[in-house]
């Protein structure tokens, strides 16, 4: 089994404008995320290969990554488009790889530690009965159907606290393990039967905090400027 990491990014966002090259304290998103992927590169690790998939029109992040050392591979212009395509399309610049399993790393989380990363790639590594790969936190509330308004997690409605409730689990989407023959032959990354995916626990902690918006970036920029101080 090999297994090849793949970092990715674009440089047009929807909702949070240049999110990977704006001033993010004293560097960069996409910063953090290539030395991230450099470190890995020159570590003991279980991947065949470190590469990242960029498109040449996105110059800023294109020429970053060409000076980072890193294989790169070209991604063309709708694998990079806002427009939601399929699988396939997304990721087509992945179809001539020789591994068999693809582990993708996200860039919008700047406090994924390498650590972590490895932790998650070794034991996939050494598992024999997993398929795929995704991470999940567990979330103490109450939450309801969107159509019915009906409770989910929490039949009874005497109660009301939410440390003794049944937790549900919320996919962190920083880190993905998927065959690639998943995307090419099923359009899909998994097909929702045993251990595909399996489901990894994580904690919630800084690690599993995502810029999906402004605010969420005006966050993550603060607690990286006050890290950056201890």
């Amino acid at each position: 089994m090999s297994i090849i990491l793949v970092g990715m990014a674009r440089e047009n966002s929807t909702r949070v404008q240049q999110k990977m090259t704006r001033p993010f304290g004293d560097t960069t998103l996409f910063n953090l995320y290539i030395d991230k992927l450099k470190v890995m590169s020159q570590m003991d690790n279980p991947f065949s290969r470190v590469v990242i998939g960029v498109n040449k029109n996105d110059k800023t992040i294109y020429g970053i990554s060409k000076k980072s050392g890193l294989e790169v591979i070209d991604r063309d212009d709708m694998s990079v488009s806002r427009e939601i395509h399929s699988l396939n399309s997304t990721h087509n610049f992945l179809k001539d790889i020789e591994e068999d399993y693809v582990m993708t790393v996200n860039a919008c989380f700047p406090f994924l530690k390498v650590d972590t990363i490895l932790k998650i790639a070794n034991f996939f590594n050494e598992s024999k009965d997993i398929k795929s790969l995704t991470c999940a936190k567990e979330r103490y509330n109450h939450f309801w159907d969107f159509t019915t308004h009906k409770p989910i997690n929490n039949k009874d409605p005497k109660c009301v606290s939410t440390r003794i409730i049944s937790p549900i689990l919320e996919n962190v989407n920083h880190i993905l393990i998927y065959k690639k023959e998943a995307i090419f032959k099923n359009n899909s990354l998994w097909q929702y039967t045993k251990n595909d995916p399996y489901i990894y626990l994580v904690e919630e902690n800084e690690e599993c905090l995502d810029i999906d918006t402004p605010f969420d970036f005006r966050i993550c920029e603060a607690t990286y400027k006050y890290s950056k101080k201890m």
